[in-house]
């Protein structure tokens, strides 16, 4: 799925708020500002990580593996309030259960974008 230049924008605009968000959680929630910030650095890492192996599960056809990944991820976003990359990932898992391959593949994108503004 193509998206429209104005779509692309706007996901770009929900990213830079998801991150702010997610490092404003953190922050909330550890009192040590530099803790908070290696926390942040290691899970942006990590779900770009996540998402590399999910693409791979997508074009192995492994639906089972897919749908664990994206509940890992959900899982992980969920804790540091990363709602954003949460709910996309719940999408994802859903599709991956119904083995919907344009979906997974307009999900994986859209986790792409919104995170990497992360």
């Amino acid at each position: 799925m193509e998206l429209l230049a104005g779509d692309r924008e706007r996901r770009k605009v929900t990213a830079t708020k998801m991150k702010q968000s997610c490092k404003e959680y953190l922050a909330e929630q550890i009192a040590d500002e530099t803790i908070a910030q290696e926390l942040y650095d290691k899970y942006a890492a990590y779900v770009v990580q996540k998402l590399e192996k999910a693409r791979a599960k997508l074009s192995a056809g492994d639906w089972e593996e897919l749908s664990a990944t994206a509940h890992t991820i959900k899982g992980d976003a969920i804790s540091l309030g990363d709602a954003e990359t949460a709910i996309a990932a719940a999408e994802l898992r859903a599709a991956a259960k119904n083995r919907d391959t344009a979906a997974c593949s307009a999900l994986l994108e859209k986790l792409r974008i919104e995170t990497a503004a992360l």
